[in-house]
């Protein structure tokens, strides 16, 4: 029980019901006139109130609204904030986007909500596109105050002073600072590679987004012809490219947390 009451999402729920406009009005009410009026009217103003979060706890559409409300806020997406290949690479997931929209709402009737509800996670993944372009085009801008042919150099003359040291004092410093420029370069080296890699998926997700749209117009055709096409491939790629992206953002966290 005490987990149950623990959980985000009924903290959410308890709280909207508690403090629903109509219900602290009628609470309100019934205190006011009670205290002033009729006395009784205090009790006819608690059971209002109780009977309108009971109302509230039970429907279930108001509590799936307030949840998501809560927990996943609508997105938004700054395209302005983005430039060159990030900035198309969102451009392309939000055109693929609107072409699946149109896709699926030009659908027929009975085959409208399966689509709808197998390409619930488009708008997820674009939001997982624009989150690794953010994060990648920040870290890729604080690379670029970088030299990295001055700390090459660096690392060179500190090599040549440690041979030449006269003193193990000296010899001693000069290889601490030149064991951290290494640490540092092997850091931008490996910085780079991720890059590489995040840039890399982030194309094959914009591939993905196509082969979805294909996957649409075909499960239409098929269903114009009469025909059984298996859709629950197309969730499950979508579900996957989601997931992928998202562990991608979280790797990005954790770039940022050790950032050289």
């Amino acid at each position: 029980m005490r987990e149950l009451l623990r959980s985000p999402e009924l903290k959410i729920v308890i709280l909207n019901a508690l403090f629903q406009p109509l219900g602290a009005i009628a609470l309100a009410v019934g205190i006011l006139v009670g205290a002033f009026v009729w006395g009784p009217f205090l009790i006819i103003g608690v059971i209002g109130y109780l009977a309108i979060v009971l109302s509230s706890l039970a429907d279930q559409a108001e509590n799936q609204r307030v949840v998501q409300a809560e927990l996943h806020p609508p997105r938004r997406i700054d395209l302005g904030a983005l430039r060159g290949a990030y900035r198309q690479a969102l451009q392309q997931a939000q055109t693929t986007q609107q072409q699946i929209d149109r896709a699926v709402a030009t659908a027929e009737p009975g085959l409208r909500e399966t689509l709808k509800r197998l390409t619930a996670d488009v708008d997820d993944l674009v939001g997982a596109v624009y989150d690794i372009a953010l994060k990648a085009q920040d870290v890729e801008a604080s690379l670029e105050l970088i030299n990295r042919r001055s700390l090459l150099d660096e690392v060179t003359r500190l090599e040549r002073l440690l041979a030449s040291a006269p003193s193990d004092y000296l010899r001693n410093q000069y290889q601490a600072t030149l064991d951290a420029k290494r640490e540092q370069l092997a850091n931008l080296n490996t910085i780079d590679e991720a890059l590489q890699r995040w840039q890399a998926q982030l194309a094959h997700a914009q591939a993905s987004m196509g082969d979805i749209l294909t996957q649409i117009l075909k499960i239409k055709s098929s269903a114009i012809m009469q025909a059984t096409f298996d859709t629950d491939g197309l969730s499950g790629q979508l579900r996957e490219q989601t997931t992928a992206l998202r562990e991608t953002a979280r790797a990005f966290d954790r770039l940022h947390a050790e950032r050289v």
